[in-house]
């Protein structure tokens, strides 16, 4: 299955919820219970009252590892970078997966690096970042 190429969710408005071919839509509840089913497997987190991001282990793991490997490839251990400049395709991400790549994602992707101990992430003013352990 190819990933769609925004990685967020309108539990209002997006056109997932509904399949025209057949004249039919998901219910507001019912898309919820989804968003609410996936937040709680790790498959999706809410970044506002109607809007979630979703991600997948494989992505995950592949964003993960592009991000270790950025790390050493320009010693960025102890260094500090947004993650636009993570993901930022004409620039450090040129060639790789991180490319272009959803910023929701590789700060999900980031945040599971923290948890081993591999990074730390902030955001200030709105800014999502990483510094390399």
């Amino acid at each position: 299955m190819k990933l769609r190429s925004r990685a967020a969710i309108d539990i209002e408005t997006d056109e997932l919820w509904e399949n025209k071919s057949i004249a039919r839509a998901c219910e507001r509840a019912l898309r919820e219970d989804i968003i609410a089913a996936l937040a709680a497997s790790g498959e999706a987190f809410r970044t506002s009252a109607t809007t979630c991001v979703v991600v997948d282990a494989s992505t995950t793991k592949t964003l993960c590892d592009e991000l270790l490997a950025l790390c050493a490839r320009f010693a960025l251990s102890g260094k500090v970078m947004t993650i636009a400049e993570c993901v930022d395709a004409e620039g450090i991400a040129r060639g790789t997966a991180l490319a272009g790549a959803s910023e929701e994602r590789v700060a999900f992707a980031a945040r599971a690096l923290e948890r081993a101990g591999a990074c730390a992430t902030f955001a200030r003013d709105g800014v999502l970042g990483v510094k390399f352990a």
